[in-house]
């Protein structure tokens, strides 16, 4: 039998540091530790730190993010419920992984002379660290807790952090966080319910529906944008192109008039333009300078990964998350476009220096000064993301790798100079008619030489010598016609666009969002589409309860939590005009429950009908279908019989399928065991297998599939080894 772990030795008189995660304690604990080198050890595998800092002894601990979550006062699934408490996770999973960090913290703070919160400096750090506090040590401890603030956990700003720190957590901050987690509980909880048991309490089904006052109008976005695709009648339009000639060149130019709508008169101006010749009418020349873009934010460094890496909002955030835990970059949850007159840019930029990779860019940014070019945007909390210049512990790969190198080159493009350009708007005359050309050169890269290879491409007409009044040949004019297309629907950057444009959410929560329709079943999994799910819930919303699907109601709790965060209104007022509006709504709800009931039954057979994927015939009952069914959450999916629920005669047959892959039916049968055979694709692969688990063809592919990896993972070393 294993002996319990027992707690770690306490110190007569220490400080306790309570950090967000436990990379971010390690980090700490290493740079506060006089000799780098604190003491470690963990309890049921929760790590815990102990440093010698200046002849105190500071015990640093991992919240591991939140401890505590929101519960219900009392017991039952209904609405409305607008009574909570913090408390532990009731997920028995999830408690049992957090537990031994609790009982760390439980160990240590009542014991401490001081508490000092050193979770991350922003909104939801405020929260994790005080209520963690809070629930152990009680409001005099929170009452007294210092707070140490930092945007990047290099050795440097987390010493310089400690040594300033201030002498209360900021309660204006923790206010406004508090007051987001009440008002996202209660309009999640009783909304949520509200739609789920509409349609348990009239049809007897269950499904985990949601529509949380964010998550509502972002599916409305989705929803509207849809029908907008779907209603879109093509119109038709003509365009003229003019092949012509000088001196040798040949290039082809549109008329000045890009779309005409009326046939007739496009093509007069056909007839006219052909057998002709042109000149030259005017040339406009204008040099324009191009300042550095500027320094990302979270918004803008998405927006911007999505355009060059087409990875999505959430896991460009994880990644971002990885290179700040590793002390790589600077804090990417902000909004500002400023620095710190005390940010020391020379440092940072000679450091990246040491790097081979940037030595050569990071010469050229230093050779500019060490100004940096910055946009209007403003965050109290943090500045833009930038490079901390600490070199790698180990060599970045991957994803991991192009997200680093592009917010160095992007951060370093911001000593830049301007780029200039040199462009001529040509006009050229075919009779009457205006025919144009733009030509562009770089006179001047500047600031796009760093930050190449992601700048956007200028786009050119071929270049023309020609002057006013030089005569061109005209070789032949071409009238097509063309249908105007439908608006585009949403992806991950442009729905998250729409968000901050509608000032919906938070930086931090609208990426999530976005992944949680999708978990729901309210869009198609691969593609920003709503499902027939997704639609009905709209729909419904839209009939009985429109105030939850509009963005302004939303807009305006964002405002007045802003407020909040900086004391100009108080969290019970707010939460008060927050609790009103959702009384309403859930009047509206059991005012029309029978129906939304109903027409929630219709949309969600039509929607789990549509993904049903029926592999053949069960060989077990032989009358029930095995079909494919799919956890939203893990993604692992399995076969199981459609009868299995079937009263009196239930078919427990099912067998696992392989995770994170596509399932295509076959109509084809194994000869060994009756069960269907199915096509497996999975990252550009392609097999065929029987559907049992047990069968010995799949044993045998299983077995090859192992031997498949393990030699692929001795390359790999070798490779390794080679470098």
């Amino acid at each position: 039998m294993t002996e319990k772990p027992k707690f770690p030795d306490r110190p007569s008189k220490y400080t306790v540091g309570i950090a967000e995660k436990p990379s971010a304690a390690k980090k700490i604990a290493q740079a506060l530790d006089d000799k780098g080198k604190p003491l470690s050890g963990t309890y049921f595998r929760a790590p815990y730190y102990i440093c010698d800092h200046k002849g105190e002894k500071i015990v640093i601990l991992a919240a591991l993010g939140h401890l505590f979550e929101l519960q219900q006062e009392g017991k039952g699934w209904y609405y409305p419920s607008y009574d909570f408490y913090w408390s532990t996770k009731k997920n028995e999973r999830e408690e049992a992984r957090l537990k031994p960090y609790i009982d760390l913290i439980e160990w240590f703070v009542p014991h401490s002379e001081k508490h000092v919160v050193m979770t991350d400096f922003d909104v939801e750090g405020e929260v994790i660290g005080a209520v963690t506090l809070k629930k152990v040590g009680g409001k005099k401890v929170l009452a007294n807790a210092k707070r140490m603030c930092y945007s990047a956990l290099t050795k440097t700003a987390l010493q310089t952090a400690y040594s300033e720190l201030n002498e209360q957590i900021n309660h204006d901050i923790l206010n406004s966080g508090l007051t987001r987690h009440y008002v996202d509980w209660l309009f999640g909880i009783n909304v949520s319910r509200a739609l789920s048991l509409s349609l348990k309490n009239i049809t007897g089904w269950f499904y985990p529906l949601s529509a949380g006052r964010v998550q509502a109008p972002t599916l409305a976005f989705v929803v509207e944008r849809e029908a907008g695709v779907r209603s879109f009648v093509p119109v038709p339009y003509w365009v003229i192109d003019a092949e012509m000639s000088f001196n040798g060149t040949k290039v082809t130019l549109k008329h000045s008039k890009r779309r005409i709508r009326i046939k007739s008169e496009a093509e007069t101006i056909e007839e006219k333009c052909n057998s002709k010749k042109a000149q030259v009418s005017k040339i406009e020349s204008k040099r324009i300078e191009d300042d550095p873009l500027n320094p990302f934010n979270l918004g803008s460094l998405q927006s911007e990964v999505y355009r060059v890496f087409r990875y999505t909002p959430s896991y460009t955030l994880s990644l971002a998350e990885k290179l700040y835990l590793d002390a790589l970059i600077s804090y990417p949850r902000t909004n500002s476009e400023k620095f710190p007159e005390e940010l020391d840019h020379t440092e940072i930029i000679t450091n990246l220096k040491k790097q081979r990779k940037y030595a050569k860019l990071s010469s050229l940014a230093l050779d500019k000064g060490t100004k940096p070019h910055e946009g209007s945007k403003t965050d109290p909390a943090h500045p833009p993301i930038y490079p901390t210049g600490t070199k790698p512990d180990k060599k970045l790969e991957g994803a991991g790798e192009k997200l680093y190198d592009l917010i160095v080159k992007r951060y370093l493009s911001l000593f830049g100079e301007q780029r200039i350009r040199e462009q001529k708007n040509i006009k050229i005359a075919i009779d009457t008619e205006e025919f144009k050309a733009t030509n562009t050169i770089i006179v001047k890269p500047g600031w796009t030489k760093i930050y190449d290879p992601y700048t956007r491409e200028i786009k050119s007409d071929p270049v023309l010598n020609v002057k006013e009044g030089d005569e061109l040949k005209v070789n032949k004019v071409t009238l097509s016609d063309k249908l105007t297309k439908s608006p585009p629907r949403y992806n991950e950057n442009s729905l998250l666009n729409e968000m901050t444009k509608q000032e919906i959410g938070t930086k931090a929560t609208r990426a999530a969002i976005i992944d949680k329709l999708r978990i729901r079943g309210y869009v198609e999994e691969y593609e920003i589409i709503p499902t027939v799910l997704g639609e009905g819930v709209i729909s419904l919303l839209r009939d009985y309860v429109p105030n939850i699907i509009t963005p302004e109601m939303t807009r305006d709790l964002e405002l007045q939590m802003e407020k909040v965060g900086i004391g100009e209104e108080k969290l019970d007022t707010v939460l008060s005009e927050a609790i009103k509006n959702l009384q309403k709504i859930l009047d509206e709800f059991k005012e029309n429950e029978a129906q939304i009931g109903r027409e929630l039954q219709r949309r969600l057979s039509e929607t789990l009908n549509k993904r049903r994927i029926t592999v053949g015939t069960c060989p077990n009952c032989k009358t029930g279908e095995l079909i494919v069914i799919k956890s939203r959450v893990t993604k692992k999916q399995f076969v199981g019989c459609t009868n299995y629920q079937k009263d009196g005669e239930g078919c427990s047959t099912s067998a696992p399928l392989p995770a994170r892959s596509k399932i295509f039916p076959t109509e084809k049968v194994c000869e060994i065991d009756g069960f269907p055979i199915v096509e497996v694709e999975r990252r550009g692969r392609k097999w065929e297998m029987c559907v049992n688990i047990e069968c010995s063809t799949r044993t045998i592919y299983e077995g090859k599939n192992k031997q498949n990896s393990k030699a692929s993972e001795q390359k790999k070393t070798k490779k390794s080894e080679k470098r």
